[in-house]
């Protein structure tokens, strides 16, 4: 392959997302995915958004279906997410979101098409998602008062809250 085939985020991405030893230790579990995509358009409107939309609504109303709050807040990957903020006295917001579809019939908002997209991902896999401009990424500022944690550039991505150094 090229240099030019390689797209540069690929090497970027090394540069802006630093795992520490402390926390692959203390989450020695923990998985974090990066998906970068180029040259897109954030549709403010598509009718086929719209449609898929609506289809995952019915599809997890239907696979939720009987469920409460309390069988909800039992799924595994919320189980985890909740165990992790709960040290920080905070709840996983897909979980509310999820509720929100499926115990109070909402409908997924109409934003921007890359953010309903995220917002799509999260609820159908109760998983964090999360979306930056690469390009307006500042990779020059380091942080490191997130200990016990993944250490980003201008808090890119995935942060937890720790004590400052003295």
């Amino acid at each position: 392959m090229s240099q030019k085939a390689v797209p540069a985020s690929i090497k970027e991405i090394t540069k802006v997302f630093i795992v520490t030893e402390t926390w692959k230790t203390t989450y020695p579990w923990a998985a974090v995915g990066v998906l970068t995509i180029r040259d897109v358009v954030n549709l403010k409107h598509h009718s086929g958004l719209d449609r898929r939309k609506a289809e995952l609504e019915r599809e997890l109303r239907f696979r939720f279906s009987g469920y409460d709050r309390a069988a909800l807040k039992a799924l595994p990957t919320i189980q985890a997410y909740n165990a992790y903020y709960r040290r920080f006295k905070k709840s996983y917001h897909v979980q509310l979101q999820l509720e929100s579809i499926v115990l109070k019939g909402k409908s997924i908002p109409r934003v921007a098409a890359l953010v309903e997209t995220m917002f799509m991902a999260e609820l159908k896999n109760q998983l964090l998602t999360a979306g930056h401009d690469f390009e307006a990424l500042q990779m020059s500022a380091m942080t490191s008062t997130y200990r016990n944690s993944v250490l980003c550039r201008q808090h890119a991505f995935v942060k937890s809250k720790a004590p400052k150094k003295k």
